[in-house]
């Protein structure tokens, strides 16, 4: 080892500073040590302002990252589907407020399988069937009994116009008894009552 003046210290420091090769080679042309260096180095420079230099972080494997972008992707897959979900309640509880006017609001446990069947048809052209029966949890076949429902001919049709009928003649005054009786010889007390309660 060679005994160095102030001078070619400072100098070294600021070659191993300003470097372009390895610490190895400025060691070598000072025929001097890496540690020697080092130790100048933090001398002149004092410990206190020298930061050590940041260590290089693990670049991860690829099968690391690939596994990282297969978990991102099932996240994000996760996320739509539950987007996707919730965007199906809000439409179906926009729509049966929309088409069932309840005071009180629209929950969808309130509602009877015809109102459930009625806002289904309206968005059978956006969603699947499968879908707004899960929705609503309801069964397939009760659907399609309101759908076949809902198509049948009314039944009652003759009661209902000759119960307007009678109800327009004696102006707008008479209750389902007065009518009753008005329509006895056509059908039962039951089903007129109930007629007439819904016209």
């Amino acid at each position: 080892m060679v005994n160095l003046t102030k001078e070619e210290k400072k100098q070294a420091v600021i070659d191993l500073c300003l470097r372009d090769t390895s610490a190895s080679d400025i060691a070598a042309k000072y025929r001097v040590d890496r540690v020697s260096l080092y130790s100048w180095k933090r001398e002149l420079l004092n410990k206190k302002d020298v930061q050590p230099m940041p260590k290089r972080k693990k670049m991860p494997s690829v099968e690391l990252l690939q596994e990282k972008v297969r978990d991102l992707n099932e996240q994000a897959e996760k996320l739509r589907k539950e987007v996707y979900k919730l965007q199906l309640e809000k439409d179906v509880l926009e729509k049966a407020s929309e088409i069932i006017k309840k005071e009180q609001g629209v929950t969808l446990k309130t509602l009877t399988n015809r109102e459930k069947a009625i806002v289904i048809d309206t968005l059978r052209n956006k969603y699947s069937l499968k879908e707004l029966l899960s929705v609503f949890q309801m069964a397939k076949g009760s659907y399609f009994y309101q759908a076949k429902v809902r198509n049948a001919p009314d039944k009652y049709k003759e009661i209902r116009t000759l119960i307007t009928k009678f109800f327009k003649e004696l102006k707008e005054t008479y209750g389902y008894r007065r009518i009753y009786l008005d329509l006895k010889v056509l059908c039962y007390n039951k089903v007129v009552t109930g007629v007439a309660n819904k016209i």
